[in-house]
């Protein structure tokens, strides 16, 4: 059973976004949050 704050979050956000969110945090997690953040900026130091 969700609780209420759990329930607000999914009534507010499709299932789409929430799988866009969970593969991002998938590849900040794997590639570590500053080749994260270079590869989306395309550069190569920050």
């Amino acid at each position: 059973m969700l609780k209420k704050d759990e329930q607000i979050f999914l009534d507010d956000y499709s299932i789409a976004d929430v799988e866009k969110a969970l593969k991002i945090k998938i590849r900040v997690s794997e590639m570590g949050a500053d080749n994260f953040i270079k590869s989306c900026l395309g550069v190569e130091s920050i």
